[in-house]
């Protein structure tokens, strides 16, 4: 059997649906990318994340990771470079060699180790902030607050000073550290760990270039209006993209094979996108790879656990957005904080076989040192099962894209406005979850819509478009639902979607009232009690 039949065998087994209509799409889109050189990084990924402390340098063993990697199923390994603590002998300005590391250069044994055993290799950095010795060498590279004194990350041991978008430490600094480690280093490409920052920069570079830009000072949140506070966001917003995209030149000045990505968080948090700077949708314009961490446990000394179709869902949603990139669920236990936490073994290998049936790949983030030396390793060769399966199956799976006519709708200005203003104790993604549980139980595939790429074209391939409370909607939007309405198409939408515009502002009436034969009668009560 060959790809293409197994696609769509596997398609139409799935959901019991009539795909037709999509086939012949994805059926276009194999054939282009079979007549084209597809890097290592749009095929089948299998990654491993080892986060290394400091005291893992002392006794660290290449020669067992690489063991590991083999009887893993692994084709890949993340592993630190540094930033805030380097784990290479760094001769540039700003270093910090990890001290318990000695002469040795953890970068090289393994870098060269993967190399020679034909693993990719991705160097882990990470810009967040420094240690207190480099910022007293630079301290104008630093994020200021009102009174510019510098704004500390108090809740790592040490205290980190943090970096802001146009800082040199993020920037020049930054993109020369690239350049030395893709230069000196068999590395293939840069993970871009925690690459946001919250809140608001009072640097003079910051406030230079937004004095230049819209030509007002920096708002402060205290006492400024909302409108000049997402004035101010939009800006950052766009900041942080020249941010990213410079970075992005400076590893594919060293090849088109080289990586470059970064994780990104919830489709249903409501920080990143007003607050960071950095969101899901930039994802797809930056990154080689689209990684979102999706941990079964949650943060924190007491246990949790998430939702176990979460991880198939962020990856329906990042394949949404762009249906042909590898979309990966970076995946572990973040328990407590040496991450010394067991996942049920169970429940792991249904999260793991649920985001590869949406077409996801897998980055294990379980462990620190070596996995089979780590002061816990019950998470041992917990994921081989469902790693093999892909390394035996991977030409069959290589380019998968998404195949469905059920699309749910989300909507990215409605999830601002909730972040804005919570209406009667509400949460954003309460009712898109709702959607998914019940598509999920009749095992019925589906896509989301997203709504800056929503386009006639793009509803055509739906038989049912499902609006789960989008309550804020553009002009443009409604009238291209109605359209696809009036050629056919079916809508299913609840409580109040359609019933503000896509500023927040509140509309007399919905603007899909004629579609649904229903009207806003002008009350509405909370019944939550």
């Amino acid at each position: 059997m060959d790809r293409r039949n197994f696609i769509q065998s596997g398609a139409v087994i799935t959901g019991g649906l009539t795909f037709s209509p999509i086939i012949s799409t994805t059926e276009t889109l194999l054939n282009k990318h079979e007549s084209a050189d597809v890097y290592w990084y749009r095929k089948p990924l299998r990654i491993m994340h080892t986060v290394l402390r400091e005291i893992d340098a002392k006794a660290y063993n290449a020669d067992l990771v690489i063991d590991y990697l083999k009887k893993g199923g692994y084709n890949a390994l993340c592993v630190n470079a540094g930033g805030i603590v380097d784990f290479f002998q760094n001769p540039l300005p700003a270093a910090n060699v990890n001290k318990v590391m000695g002469d040795r250069d953890i970068l090289k044994e393994i870098s060269s180790a993967c190399r020679k055993a034909g693993f990719k290799v991705i160097a882990r950095i990470d810009f967040r902030g420094s240690e207190e010795h480099v910022y007293r060498k630079f301290p104008d590279w630093y994020m200021k607050d009102k009174n510019q004194n510098p704004v500390l990350i108090t809740w790592t041991k040490p205290h980190l000073y943090e970096s802001c978008y146009l800082g040199n430490h993020r920037n020049e600094y930054l993109n020369e550290y690239v350049s030395y480690v893709l230069k000196n280093y068999e590395v293939d490409g840069i993970w871009h760990n925690a690459p946001g920052f919250r809140g608001i920069c009072y640097c003079e570079r910051c406030q230079s270039a937004y004095k230049e830009k819209t030509g007002k000072a920096v708002p402060d949140p205290v006492v400024a209006a909302e409108s000049e506070l997402e004035a101010y966001y939009t800006w950052k917003r766009g900041v942080a993209d020249a941010y990213m995209n410079k970075i992005k030149q400076t590893v594919k000045s060293f090849g088109n094979d080289k990586v470059y990505t970064a994780e990104v968080f919830s489709i249903y948090g409501l920080g990143g996108e007003a607050d960071y700077g950095i969101d899901l949708r930039n994802a797809r314009d930056h990154f080689d790879i689209l990684v979102s961490v999706a941990f079964l446990t949650g943060g924190g000394a007491m246990n949790y656990y998430y939702d176990l179709n979460y991880g198939s869902s962020i990856i329906k949603f990042l394949k949404s957005m762009v249906p042909d990139r590898e979309a990966v669920v970076m995946y572990g236990g973040n328990g407590t904080a040496h991450r010394l936490v067991i996942d049920p073994k169970t429940d792991l290998k249904v999260w793991l076989w649920q985001i590869l049936s949406a077409g996801g790949r897998f980055w294990n983030c379980y462990f620190t040192n070596v996995p089979t030396q780590t002061h816990d390793n019950r998470n041992a060769f917990n994921e081989t099962e469902a790693y093999q399966f892909v390394k035996v199956n991977e030409r069959l799976l290589e380019q998968h894209v998404p195949v469905s006519n059920i699309g749910i709708y989300y909507s990215g200005a409605t999830r601002l406005s909730y972040h804005k203003k919570s209406l009667e104790e509400d949460q954003f993604g309460t009712d898109i979850r709702g959607f998914e549980n019940v598509v999920m139980e009749k095992h019925i595939p589906n896509d989301f819509i997203l709504d800056d790429q929503v386009t006639a074209q793009v509803l055509k391939k739906y038989r049912v478009v499902i609006l789960p409370n989008v309550r804020c909607m553009s002009d443009a939007e409604v009238d291209l639902l109605k359209n696809y309405v009036r050629e056919g198409g079916n809508l299913i939408a609840t409580y109040i979607t359609s019933l503000y515009d896509e500023k927040g502002r509140e509309r007399k009436d919905f603007a899909l009232s004629e579609v649904f034969g229903v009207n806003y009668a002008g009350k509405r009560e909370n019944s939550r009690g």
